[in-house]
């Protein structure tokens, strides 16, 4: 599937179906809501300021362990739309419970 250049909106296409809501966290970050699940798109450059060992290939991020990547990345600027009280536990957690490199995590990713 190619790469979808602009922000996602209600009805686009995103990994995990059509796109119920897209809540901009900050400029070029997107969070993506579907029926069944969901995760971050990142724009280009936001993907180009990513760690290159946590880079995705296609600028999405699921939620259940790849979207912590992006949300420790730009931290500070998400903070004010997700406060700190829920943002630094959901990146805690989910780091733990996915134990590993984006890399690993990635490569079974099955959107």
């Amino acid at each position: 599937m190619p790469r979808n250049l602009h922000p996602p909106e209600p009805g686009h296409y995103s990994p995990w179906g059509p796109v119920d809501a897209a809540i901009p966290f900050a400029e070029g970050i997107v969070s993506v809501h579907t029926p069944s699940h969901g995760g971050i798109w990142l724009s280009n450059d936001r993907l180009a300021q990513m760690p290159p060992d946590e880079r995705s290939t296609d600028g999405w991020y699921e939620e259940d362990c790849e979207a912590a990547f992006p949300l420790r990345r730009f931290r500070d600027e998400v903070l004010h739309v997700c406060p700190a009280h829920k943002l630094d536990p959901y990146i805690e957690s989910t780091m733990a419970w996915c134990k590993g490199s984006f890399a690993k995590i990635a490569m079974n990713r099955s959107p």
